[in-house]
């Protein structure tokens, strides 16, 4: 997976996961792995959130 996909997917599983609750860090995980059966490690989930939540 290239990073845009990577950052994609962990973008998707924070939006399914904290519908109703804030999401813990390895429910992202969880998420990730059952839409694409592609678990991230943590330096991509921290890197995506990081773009996500940082950038303008």
């Amino acid at each position: 997976m290239n990073d845009l996909n990577i950052i994609s997917l962990i973008f998707l599983s924070i939006a399914i996961g904290s519908q109703h609750e804030p999401i813990k860090f390895n429910e992202i995980s969880m998420i990730a792995d059952g839409i694409n059966h592609s678990v991230p490690n943590e330096k991509e989930i921290n890197q995506s959130i990081n773009i996500l939540f940082i950038k303008n």
